[in-house]
């Protein structure tokens, strides 16, 4: 041991993981079966509320390319805020009670669990004691809930985008100075 410089506590843990035919167990270090999975569904709705939004072509690539853009008149911000929007049409606003009506503190909340059998509940426990959770509901009961799947995202722009004066006025100059390859030439020709 004093060559390895090691102590005996690594000897016994060896010892005590081996089992009877001489064979170490697996090390299971941060490996666990917790773990957190987003519901298929909702995932296909997030992709379906993304594949409606405009898509357009990009005149920085070439003519085979398969890539596809959206529209860049929207920030990922701005995105996020049409799909909140969406689910607040359809959501509740606040979670602020439980279904029986006690007050949800979120600084006092201790566990929260979601189910999958309950998708529009989430369960909470403000003390590590108590023996059941309690229900809070998303759900605005008023409302009735629309799919994400039937959701689109409004559009930032309902025309073409004109450019200013100076623009143009910049575009030409960098053009003249071909500082623009001409391979660009039409589809700047087709905005100037």
């Amino acid at each position: 041991m004093r060559t390895l410089d090691i102590s005996d506590r690594a000897i016994r843990t060896v010892k005590e993981k081996v089992d009877e035919n001489g064979i170490i167990e697996n090390d299971l270090r941060g490996k666990h079966s917790n773990h957190i999975r987003v519901d298929e569904t909702v995932i296909a709705d997030i992709k379906k509320f993304i594949e409606a939004i405009p898509r357009i072509e990009s005149h920085y690539t070439r003519q085979t390319s398969s890539r596809e853009f959206i529209d860049g008149g929207k920030t990922i911000t701005e995105l996020f805020r049409d799909f909140q929007e969406a689910q607040k049409k359809d959501w509740g606003p606040n979670f602020n009670k439980t279904t029986s009506g006690n007050a949800v503190t979120w600084n006092d909340l201790k566990i929260i669990r979601v189910v999958k059998s309950a998708p529009f509940s989430f369960f909470v426990k403000t003390s590590y004691k108590d023996k059941e959770y309690q229900e809070v509901s998303i759900r605005n009961r008023r409302k009735k809930l629309l799919p994400l799947s039937e959701l689109t995202p409004t559009k930032a722009y309902t025309g073409k985008q004109e450019l200013s004066e100076n623009k143009k006025k910049d575009l030409r100059e960098l053009f003249a100075k071909k500082l623009i390859p001409s391979f660009y030439a039409d589809f700047y020709n087709t905005i100037l």
